[in-house]
């Protein structure tokens, strides 16, 4: 460190070819100053201090205009307790003093460059600013600035520097909160679009300032579709799709549905459906209708081969007993009758995907929800074996969300027991795929994957993270112990999940059923 009484170190880069010396020392020498050193310059002559090892002590150091101190190595002491010391061997670097609160900074290169020496002393550094890096959003999200400025104090009064961010170009308006006099303020933007943002920064003598660019971008209709917030009546667009407007060619599509059947009567007519029960997920719990509601409900397996009034005696019976949820089947087959409502290619089977079309719309009447169950593998009734590989399994569920997607009274249950060690077998990959396959085509589209038995942790964060169900639903151990043991496991799962950074809703599909065993004496006890 090189203390300077009052004095400022300015860089200089001219090459003087005229030099004349005041000292040299190119030994070990000690030499003891007593009246100080003076530097000056007068025309056409520059005066250097070369120091190369060995210590100066002087009792001051006095430097004007052009005088220059030339360090390769060395110390040199003032007399009031100051040491200044030169790393040996130095070819260039900075060398940095100090009077009272001001900082003085040398640019140091032997041989070539040499250091120009002025007298400034209240010198005041302008702040320096740096405005942050490049950011690119999607309108109308906000851009959060992140600058940094600093200064050296000077001058004493204000002691403190101002800011200002403003717009230098960009097709729109930009505010600034919570002010634009802060460093680190959150951007708006009125329209999408390239804006170059300016801060400035004044210390009350002098100013600097610096620049960052925020590109804007418009949304998609694919962004909007994704993010789940399509309008409910962006059904078409020119090339049959939802397009993010409602024009013409979504009330040509809705026109087409009235002109096709105007009589209720008509069995054939299918009118546009209106949901009126609609399912969701709030942290860890359910809500049908927004509001929170626990599912209460029973297997409804075989529904789709049921007769409708049986069926709608059912509904009746449920309701009276407070039930609002049923599971049901999509590929369900016993007793020589195959009532799967998609086929061994995964495209609709009718009359059953009807009947299942049929059955949640009854159900989205009474605000019961539905869950409808797919299964990898296994015989069921015929010659062929079903939904075998992710192919099939996905053109399945793409089929049924189809169908199903004006309904928003259930949810897909993808994979029934996909971690059972046979044909049911669906690993997170898989199941991802089959996740997004019904996303893409209904965002709003709620899914889900059954486990055989408990979830252990290290597999927990599959359904969570990779395969991204929206719950779990475990199948736990069908035990006479199990009813008792389900409220300290849920505590377990939730603990589980807050370690994972996601919480979702713990649903039981097939609670406290009794165990085989107990089943087989009954019958037994029967015939």
């Amino acid at each position: 460190m090189l203390p300077v009484i009052g004095q400022r170190f300015v860089p200089h880069s001219e090459y003087r070819q005229r030099q004349a010396k005041l000292f040299n020392y190119n030994k070990t020498p000690r030499i003891n100053v007593t009246n100080g050193i003076y530097l000056s310059k007068s025309s056409g002559t520059s005066t250097e201090f070369h120091l190369d090892g060995g210590t100066v002590t002087a009792a001051d150091l006095i430097m004007t205009v052009n005088g220059s101190l030339d360090f390769s190595g060395g110390t040199m002491i003032l007399d009031r307790d100051k040491e200044a010391t030169v790393q040996e061997y130095i070819t260039n670097g900075w060398i940095t003093g100090h009077d009272g609160a001001a900082t003085v900074e040398v640019n140091y290169d032997v041989g070539l460059d040499k250091t120009t020496i002025a007298t400034y002393p209240d010198f005041n550094a302008p702040p320096v600013v740096d405005a942050g890096n490049y950011q690119s959003l999607l309108w109308p999200d906000t851009a959060q600035l992140d600058a940094t400025v600093t200064d050296d104090g000077n001058p004493a009064s204000p002691g403190e520097v101002t800011l200002t961010w403003s717009k230098n170009s960009g097709s729109g308006n930009v505010s600034f909160n919570p002010s634009p006099n802060v460093a680190d303020p959150t951007a708006t933007f009125t329209v999408a679009g390239m804006y170059e943002l300016q801060l400035s920064a004044t210390d009350g003598e002098k100013d600097a300032c610096d620049v960052v660019t925020i590109e804007v971008e418009n949304l998609t209709c694919q962004d909007v579709i994704d993010a789940g917030a399509r309008a409910v009546g962006d059904i078409s667009g020119p090339d049959g799709i939802p397009d993010c407007y409602i024009d013409l060619y979504d009330f040509a599509e809705m026109a087409g549905d009235w002109l096709y059947c105007n009589n209720p009567q008509d069995t054939e007519c299918e009118f546009p459906v209106f949901p009126i029960t609609k399912l969701g997920v709030s942290g860890r719990r359910f809500t049908i209708n927004d509001k929170e509601t626990f599912l209460f409900g029973i297997s409804y397996y075989a529904a789709l081969g049921a007769s409708q009034d049986f069926i709608l005696s059912d509904l009746d019976d449920m309701q009276g007993l407070g039930i609002n949820w049923i599971r049901v089947w999509a590929t369900w087959a016993a007793f020589d009758h195959n009532v799967s409502a998609v086929n061994e290619q995964g495209e609709e089977r009718e009359p059953y995907m009807s009947q299942l079309k049929w059955l949640i719309e009854e159900c989205d009447k009474r605000g019961i929800i539905v869950d409808v169950t797919l299964s990898r593998g296994g015989r069921i009734a015929g010659d062929f074996s079903f939904l075998m590989d992710l192919a099939v399994h996905q053109k399945a569920v793409e089929t049924i969300v189809e169908a199903l997607k004006p309904y928003r009274n259930w949810y897909f249950d993808l994979s029934n027991e996909r971690n059972c060690d046979d044909d049911r077998y669906t690993t997170f990959a898989e199941l991802k795929d089959l996740r997004d396959a019904a996303k893409l085509i209904d965002p709003e589209c709620l899914t889900t994957a059954s486990a055989g038995g408990d979830i252990p942790y290290d597999e927990l964060d599959g359904y969570l993270l990779e395969a991204e169900v929206d719950f779990i639903c475990p199948h736990r151990p069908r035990s006479a112990e199990s009813a008792g043991q389900t409220e300290a496991q849920s505590g377990i799962y939730l603990g589980w999940m807050g370690g994972y950074g996601r919480i979702v809703p713990v649903h039981y599909q097939e609670p406290f059923r009794r165990g085989f065993a107990v089943r087989i004496l009954i019958l037994t006890a029967k015939t």
